[in-house]
């Protein structure tokens, strides 16, 4: 009987794991310091477009530092200030990337996706819980299976 207990907890261990992962998807926009660009989508900008937009400027600053930065919604308006300094200078992320150029350095601005998945806790220790109580029921049965192995039946 301990078996069969054992089999349903395993398969409800198994429905909750796989039904408590969330799959989520998301973009932004990574910024990588460039050396090329494609005329027909490069935008000029200036140093009065940065004091407008100072989350561009400040992504862009740390993409010259680093030599790339993403940005994301979790990023507070830079994705907003982008989105509004591209179409202020008639440019558009139609084709997925735009290069700006800021005091002869060349940015690549590039429409991106990432994803991840994420466990729910709450049902992740139900699982837990499951497990712990099938591998019990399993050791226990074992054990007297192993016990009950090595007696002798002594009645008449």
């Amino acid at each position: 009987m301990a078996i069969i207990v054992a089999i349903v907890l395993a398969i409800g261990f198994n429905f909750l794991y796989n039904n408590t992962i969330i799959y989520w998807d998301a973009y932004g926009y990574e910024v990588i310091l460039s050396d090329v660009s494609d005329p027909e989508l490069t935008i000029e900008i200036t140093n009065s477009d940065m004091l407008r937009y100072p989350e561009v400027a400040s992504t862009l600053e740390t993409a010259y530092i680093d030599g790339w930065e993403m940005i994301t919604f979790d990023d507070g308006d830079a994705m907003n200030q982008f989105d509004e300094l591209i179409e202020s200078k008639g440019g558009a992320m139609d084709s997925g990337y735009v290069f700006l150029v800021l005091d002869e350095e060349i940015y690549n601005v590039m429409y991106t996706t990432y994803g991840g998945m994420e466990d729910e806790p709450m049902y992740m220790m139900l699982t837990g819980v499951f497990m712990l109580i099938a591998s019990g029921l399993v050791i226990h049965e074992l054990i007297i299976n192993y016990m009950g192995r090595g007696r002798k039946d002594t009645t008449l």
